[in-house]
């Protein structure tokens, strides 16, 4: 399991853009995702492969009720959503070249690699490992959302 942080996410928090609800997207990855080895990043293109998912019928999961939360208790943030049907990425999705290999959640500003703001990416949980191969596609995350920020112990 990885989870990493992008440069990014502590841009938007900063400016406020994480405020409110705000317009984020999930992209499945697939393994040669080269982002955990850029954690500079700030946009989607500042990572040198992306390696989205490559299967016909596939589409980033427009994210609805997203929240960026403290959590008392843990001393850690949060980016949550609602969990959908279980069709977020697509309800026909073709077979990719490889299984996923993880999750990459962004900031969508007008749908352009240079300008959306990757927050984090993590291969943990459900969207790990799966292949479309002509069905639904879909992401749960965890009861809290994904961890973004720890307090250091």
């Amino acid at each position: 399991m990885a989870i990493v942080v992008f440069k990014g996410f502590y841009t938007a928090l900063l400016a406020g853009d994480l405020a409110g609800s705000p317009d984020v997207r999930f992209r499945a990855v697939l393994p040669t995702f080269s982002g955990e080895a850029e954690p500079l990043a700030i946009n989607l293109a500042d990572i040198t492969t992306m390696a989205t998912y490559d299967g016909a019928n596939y589409a980033d999961y427009d994210a609805t009720s997203v929240a960026v939360a403290f959590d008392d208790a843990d001393e850690a943030v949060y980016l949550d959503a609602d969990n959908g049907a279980g069709n977020e990425f697509g309800a026909a999705v073709d077979e990719a070249s490889d299984v996923t290999y993880g999750l990459v959640a962004f900031l969508f500003v007008d749908g352009t690699d240079a300008n959306d703001i990757i927050l984090l990416f993590t291969s943990d949980g459900e969207v790990a490992g799966q292949n479309g191969n002509g069905g639904q596609m879909g992401l749960t995350l965890p009861p809290k959302g994904i961890m973004a920020i720890a307090a250091a112990s």
